[in-house]
């Protein structure tokens, strides 16, 4: 396990270096994509996540606010 981890490093090395090219499409048989579009989905979705509980976050302050006023 720890040689694969350390040969994928220096492969990913050479490659920034320019030394080494790797085709890492056909090498994971597609895989990448599909790894790269189901990252962008979750990245997207944990937003909408969030942007959806800020919004019902201010909601319920705005709520219990104005209730505290009114008592």
């Amino acid at each position: 396990k720890v040689f694969f981890i350390i040969q994928f490093f220096i492969i990913k090395w050479l490659e920034s270096r320019g030394i080494l090219i790797v085709d890492w499409k056909r090498l994971t048989l597609g895989l990448m994509d599909v790894a790269n579009s189901l990252d962008n989905a979750i990245e997207t979705l944990l937003y909408s996540i969030v942007e959806t509980g800020i919004f019902g976050a201010g909601i319920l302050a705005g709520i219990t606010i104005t209730t505290q006023l009114n008592k």
